[in-house]
C-alpha cells in the first residue's frame, strides 16, 4: 500500500494520467482482488500473473538490474542465501572457536533498510539510461517523463484516495469546514449538506499522503460527497493585508453570504403557520374514534443489589 500511495504521490506531483495498465502477482494483491485491483476501479487493464512463475514479469528485468547493479553495490549483506553463486549470496562474517565456525550475523532496524532501499532505487532512476545512442544524456527517469503516453486517462482523485490514500472520521463544523491534520478543509458550497443524512455531520475524509495535504475527500456511509480544498489563513489585521489576504478573506466569506441565502430561500419554501378562530363550526365536527387492541408487554429490570426481579406491564 506504501508503493501503491507513493507512486500516486509522484503521479500527482507531475499531473500525469492513471497508468493503463497493470501486470501484477497472485500472492502479492490478492486480497485487493475486488476493489483496488479490480480492472476498471483505478486502472483499466489488469494483467494477473501466473502464479509461482514470477520470471514472467516484464518488470523482472529492471529487478534484476536494481539488485545486481545498484543494491548488490550499496547495501552491504544484500542476496539470497540458496542461490548457486557464491557471489550472489550474502556475505557472512565466520569466527572460529572451540565449539568450532559460527556465523555472526548482522542485524538492521526496518527505517535502515528502508532507506537503503529508497537510495538504490533513486540512485538507480537518476542514473544515465542503458541506451545513450538513442537517449544521450537522458537518465532513466527522463526517459520515462518524456515517453508518457498522451492517452492516459485522468483519474478521479476522490476514487484514488479512497482505495490507496489515508483516511481519518471527522465531522463537518459550523457547517462550513472539516479538520484534517490539524488543518481546515472548506465545502465548496453549502448546498453538499443537502447529500448528507438526516442530522447527521460525521464523515469520513480521505486524503493522499503529503507534507501540504491541499484537499480532502469526503465520505459518508461509502457514498462520495465533496472535495474540500484547505482554507487560506489571511491576516487579521487588514492593514498588513497583501493581495492573497485579500483573496482569502473574499473566498471565506462568500461560503457565508451562500449559507445565509440558501438559509432565507429554504425559509420563503417553508408554509406559514395559521391559527384557526374558535368557532362553533369546530365544536360541530365529528371526529371518528378507531378502537385498537391494547397490546401489553412486560419487561423485567435487573438491579445488581437485588435478587428479586420486577415485572411491570405496560
Amino acid at each position: 500500500m506504501d508503493c501503491m500511495r507513493d507512486m500516486f504521490r509522484f503521479i500527482h506531483s507531475r499531473s500525469l494520467g492513471i497508468p493503463m495498465e497493470v501486470e501484477v502477482e497472485h500472492h502479492l494483491v490478492n486480497t485487493f482482488a475486488d476493489d483496488m485491483m479490480k480492472e476498471g476501479n483505478i486502472f483499466p487493464k489488469v494483467r494477473w500473473c501466473n502464479p509461482g512463475n514470477s520470471q514472467e514479469k516484464h518488470a523482472e528485468h529492471f529487478n534484476k538490474a536494481l539488485k545486481y547493479e545498484y543494491e548488490k553495490k550499496e547495501q552491504v549483506g544484500i542476496g539470497r542465501p540458496f542461490l548457486k553463486l557464491e557471489a550472489n549470496r550474502p556475505k557472512v562474517d565466520k569466527q572460529w572457536d572451540e565449539d568450532g565456525m559460527k556465523v555472526k550475523e548482522k542485524t538492521y532496524s526496518y527505517e535502515e533498510l528502508l532507506a537503503d532501499a529508497l537510495s538504490a532505487q533513486d540512485k538507480y532512476n537518476n542514473d544515465l539510461h542503458p541506451d545513450q545512442k538513442k537517449f544521450k544524456g537522458m537518465t532513466r527517469l527522463d526517459v520515462l517523463l518524456y515517453n508518457v503516453n498522451p492517452d492516459l486517462p485522468y483519474y478521479k482523485d476522490n476514487s484514488v484516495a479512497r482505495y490507496i490514500g489515508d483516511y481519518t472520521a471527522t465531522s463537518i463544523v459550523r457547517s462550513q469546514y472539516v479538520k484534517v491534520q490539524y488543518e481546515k478543509y472548506q465545502l465548496p458550497h453549502p448546498r453538499e449538506l443537502g447529500k448528507l443524512s438526516s442530522n447527521n455531520y460525521s464523515v469520513t475524509a480521505y486524503y493522499l499522503p503529503s507534507d501540504d495535504i491541499q484537499e480532502v475527500h469526503l465520505y459518508q456511509h461509502d457514498k462520495f460527497i465533496c472535495t474540500c480544498k484547505k482554507i487560506k489563513t489571511f491576516n487579521t489585521a487588514r492593514a498588513e493585508w497583501t493581495d492573497e489576504d485579500q483573496q482569502a478573506y473574499q473566498e471565506f466569506s462568500e461560503y457565508g453570504a451562500s449559507f445565509r441565502k440558501m438559509v432565507k430561500e429554504g425559509k420563503a419554501d417553508i408554509m406559514k403557520v395559521n391559527l384557526l378562530k374558535h368557532t362553533q363550526e369546530l365544536e360541530e365536527l365529528e371526529v371518528e374514534i378507531i378502537d385498537e387492541p391494547i397490546i401489553e408487554k412486560t419487561y423485567t429490570d435487573y438491579d445488581d443489589n437485588e435478587s428479586e426481579d420486577y415485572s411491570h406491564t405496560l
